[in-house]
């Protein structure tokens, strides 16, 4: 009886190929002397080893050209139901008492209550970004808006973390056959959610301090490590890479875009300008929540003022 079940997919996720081991260890790579031959051209004329001891199923790389993808250890442990990568190909590891789904029923109705509720969860999630962004966008405004403005002005927004979202599923499904639409929308939507916090928190920063170059900073930097993260994340379901590799690349793409933003900033700035440059923010943020007074109101107001001021000025030159 087979003591361990490897099952290979190619490039595609299509095709899939099952091969019984009965005895260790056993050999994987593209030449023809291996346990298991492997067409694809990432992979080395031998590439590693399957092993077995007293713990368990031990994997080793024989110093290969391109390694094993999302491990980033030379032998590692591996369990039923863990998944390597080499090259383009994707090996899966199987006890034959590994548990599989029930089989599905050809009448079962639960596939239309599975789709409302994802079409459900969906609406929420996408309202509950949009109703965010309606009630920052209506405090950090002053003149008077219409509300029907303010929820048409939200749907882009959410029409991008869905189109943001799908293309993620649509690449870890060419890679890994599985969607995670679910997972792609709830990190695409707390990421802009992160960004509004962030925003507020530069701009109440901006309307304490002076300092045109602390703000800008502060802006550049947060908003490159929100996006890495997110990168990060995107990557993580997506992609078969290790997680240096996924740290790696989303910071370099992030901070990439980060340059290229400053980049254009300082090619477009003009030599002169004519206009008062302001180096911090002129309105409050959430501006209203601020108590607004009428111009009677502020008249009395400094009128008191400007009678405090002349009895400070007369004391002084009593004393």
């Amino acid at each position: 009886m087979a003591e361990l079940i490897l099952e290979v997919q190619d490039n595609s996720r299509r095709n899939r190929y099952y091969y019984p081991v009965e005895s260790f260890p056993i050999k994987v790579g593209r030449g023809y002397g291996n346990d298991v031959i492997l067409s694809d051209p990432y992979v080395c004329p031998e590439h590693l080893i399957i092993d077995r001891d007293e713990q368990g199923w031990l994997i080793k790389d024989l110093d290969s050209e391109n390694g094993i993808q999302n491990i980033d250890h030379a032998v590692v442990r591996a369990e039923s139901g863990d998944a390597l990568v080499i090259g383009h190909t994707r090996i899966r590891l199987f006890t034959p008492d590994h548990p599989v789904k029930p089989a599905r029923s050809m009448h079962d109705k639960q596939n239309i209550k599975g789709f409302f509720t994802g079409l459900a969860i969906v609406w929420s999630i996408l309202t509950v970004l949009g109703s965010v962004y309606l009630i920052d966008t209506y405090l950090n405004t002053t003149s008077k808006v219409q509300i029907e403005k303010l929820m048409v002005s939200t749907l882009p927004i959410m029409a991008s973390v869905l189109v943001w979202a799908s293309i993620w599923s649509l690449m870890a499904y060419i890679v890994k056959r599985k969607l995670f639409f679910y997972f792609q929308l709830v990190v695409s939507s707390i990421y802009l959610l992160l960004t509004v916090i962030t925003e507020n928190m530069v701009d109440y920063l901006a309307y304490n301090i002076s300092s045109q170059v602390v703000i800008e900073g502060l802006s550049y930097v947060s908003g490159g490590v929100l996006f890495a993260v997110l990168l990060y994340f995107n990557m993580k379901k997506a992609l078969s890479l290790s997680r240096k590799r996924r740290w790696l690349m989303a910071h370099l793409f992030s901070w990439g875009l980060v340059g290229i933003s400053i980049f254009v900033l300082i090619a477009n700035k003009q030599d002169f300008y004519s206009g008062p440059e302001y180096s911090s923010t002129i309105k409050p943020p959430f501006s209203r929540w601020a108590r607004a007074d009428d111009l009677d109101t502020f008249f009395k107001a400094t009128e008191k003022i400007a009678h405090f001021e002349q009895n400070n000025e007369q004391g002084n030159k009593d004393e």
